[in-house]
């Protein structure tokens, strides 16, 4: 028993280390790039070290969720063949490894994530997001005062992950302590702090001028808000919340980014005043253009898809063909993870994905899973303008809590 229950203890360890190391996988930095892998190739370690393979197998076979994912991956592991860029489809396999490894090891353990566990885990999550962004700040704030340059916002401010992932992070931090509010509950054990730190995360998304990140979250706020009125009878809690998040988002968009430096503002120019351009580099006009080039691949790889290694060339062949030249020259995937995993793997992926969404929504609702619903409407909402499953950034935070909350015993908030 001593020994099942310091393996019970390390297995914690391990995920609220990886919690807390998610906002630090700098591309720039290879040591905090490779800790969160590290740390998971740690946690497989641990899983086998627990033995009792007999039980986990049987837990695997009774646990359809767990399945869903093993088979999504697996379609991606029969797609390699009819694929010809094997080297390509190797990264991909290798990179979306997560999406089979966390719902084995969460799903097979007869040892659900206790309560509080998982609270630890969300802190360490929060603390991570916290500590992140004081350090982008702080390097910004360094920048101006040595340099007199403006780093405070998008790709200059977020030194870690690119601002989209990094925002997305952040949305899912807010949804958290939401939920622990919303519950007459804390995340930090004081209301005031748990307040404080939804106003710095909203704050620090509006800098990061993620478009997706802000539409979101701002969506999230929404729900929130109705759900503050419908179910807790709290309207001028909610009133007066959602004023201050909205001011607090005018202000910053007015008096500290200004027009010239909106992100939001230049993409309403783009779709609504300037003509679609092929050659575009521009983020909006170019997701718009690859998106139809996606479909007509799609349309001729409807069934199958190119497979899973060739997904990567047919895309950079259309975008030659059609003289799109800024999405070829930035080598772009399909800037939606829904449509990049249908050009690849054609039916059968796209019922695979949608799948995982769809039960684990379903299981959310049936087990009053709020952080869990949470976390799956933020993901898939950034499932449509980025291909999250196509880093490591993205697919790991995916995998991770999504089997985490799915196969944990119930939600500490």
């Amino acid at each position: 028993m001593k020994n099942i229950f310091s393996i019970q203890k390390i297995h914690l360890y391990l995920c609220v280390l990886i919690a807390f190391f998610l906002p630090f996988q700098s591309h720039d930095i290879q040591l905090l790039f490779q800790t969160v892998p590290i740390l998971t190739c740690l946690l497989i370690i641990n899983w086998i070290a627990e033995g009792d393979f007999n039980a986990k197998i049987s837990n695997l076979k009774s646990n359809k969720s767990a399945l869903l994912f093993i088979l999504f991956y697996l379609l991606y592991v029969i797609g390699m063949l009819w694929s010809k860029n094997m080297n390509y489809g190797g990264i991909d396999l290798q990179i979306k490894l997560s999406l089979l490894i966390f719902p084995i090891i969460f799903g097979s353990s007869k040892y659900f994530i206790k309560i509080k566990s998982l609270k630890i885990i969300f802190i360490a999550f929060i603390t991570g997001c916290l500590i992140a962004t004081i350090i982008c700040f702080s390097n910004a704030m360094y920048i101006w005062i040595t340099q007199n340059e403006n780093d405070f916002t998008y790709t200059k401010l977020s030194v870690f992950l690119h601002p989209s992932y990094f925002a997305m992070y952040l949305s899912f931090a807010i949804a958290i302590i939401y939920s622990a509010l919303i519950s007459e509950k804390t995340i930090t054990g004081k209301s005031v702090t748990d307040i404080f730190l939804i106003i710095w995360f909203w704050f620090s998304i509006i800098m990061l001028q993620s478009k997706a990140g802000i539409l979101i979250t701002g969506i999230l706020f929404i729900v929130f808000f109705f759900r503050m009125v419908s179910v807790k009878k709290k309207i001028i809690t909610a009133l007066v919340a959602f004023i201050v998040l909205g001011c607090i988002y005018f202000a910053v968009t007015k008096y500290i980014i200004t027009a010239n430096h909106s992100r939001i503002l230049n993409a309403e120019h783009q779709l609504i005043e300037t003509k679609l351009n092929t050659t575009t580099k521009e983020s909006n006009q170019v997701r718009i253009l690859i998106w139809k080039a996606s479909a007509d691949i799609i349309k001729n790889n409807f069934l199958i898809g190119t497979g899973t290694g060739d997904v990567k060339d047919e895309l950079m062949r259309t975008y030659k063909e059609k003289g799109m030249t800024g999405a070829f020259e930035h080598n772009l995937n399909a800037h939606n993870q829904f449509i990049q995993t249908f050009i690849a793997l054609g039916v059968p992926g796209i019922v695979g994905l949608l799948s995982l969404f769809i039960s684990g929504i379903w299981s959310g609702i049936k087990k009053r899973k709020w952080v869990f619903i949470f976390f799956m409407i933020i993901t898939f909402l950034n499932f449509i303008p980025e291909s999250m499953l196509e880093v490591q950034t993205g697919v790991i935070f995916f995998a991770f809590f999504n089997s985490l909350l799915l196969f944990s015993e119930a939600e500490p908030i």
